[in-house]
């Protein structure tokens, strides 16, 4: 979003470590507001290592990931301390991106306060779900973006063409309450 000139804030919550310092540099060179990113010493900065290898001098390709990471939800103090920072701002903002990874960080109580904050200052929120089949997490989100085994997984339908998609599409919105529902279809675009 940021390589498309557009301001940007980023939100989450990074260890007191390292990576933390590393990512914190790296969002200020970028031109990324960190002023919503929330330090909590019970955790590490999440950190994705990729060993890429070429092969008889082949394009490089990714051989093994190590992921460093932990899933447990924020605590009640770093959930109000997200919202301390996020709630306010909203309205400055012409977007809110949630990328759900699980990762604990887009617990429920932050999830549902951010959504409902953006609906009453008329602010779109598209969400990138994480995988699973119950979406009531972003009820009344504006859209999710779910790929094809995600839609699967929320709705039973099997994704095989785009009706397919569409349809599930619309039982998201439906179920859900949301405006609009985007199924991504990997190789099929």
């Amino acid at each position: 979003v940021r390589g498309l000139q557009a301001e940007v804030t980023l939100a989450t919550v990074v260890g007191k470590d390292t990576n933390a310092v590393v990512l914190r540099h790296e969002l200020q060179q970028a031109g990324i507001s960190a002023e919503a990113v929330i330090a909590d010493p019970s955790r590490p900065t999440t950190v994705k290592e990729r060993f890429i290898g070429r092969a008889q001098n082949r394009h490089p390709h990714q051989m093994l990931r190590v992921d460093r990471e932990t899933r447990e939800p924020v605590s009640a103090d770093i959930e109000a301390a997200m919202l301390e920072k996020i709630l306010p701002a909203i309205a400055d903002h012409q977007a809110i991106l949630i990328s759900d990874y699980g990762k604990g960080v887009c617990t429920p109580r932050i999830v549902q306060q951010v959504i409902a904050a953006a609906r009453a200052a008329h602010v779109p929120v598209i969400v990138d779900p994480r995988p699973g089949s119950d979406y009531s997490l972003y009820r009344h989100a504006t859209a999710v973006t779910p790929n094809r085994l995600e839609t699967r997984l929320a709705t039973g339908r099997e994704i095989r063409t785009i009706a397919d998609a569409f349809a599930a599409g619309q039982q998201l919105c439906a179920e859900v309450q949301l405006d609009h529902a985007y199924v991504t279809l990997d190789s099929d675009g």
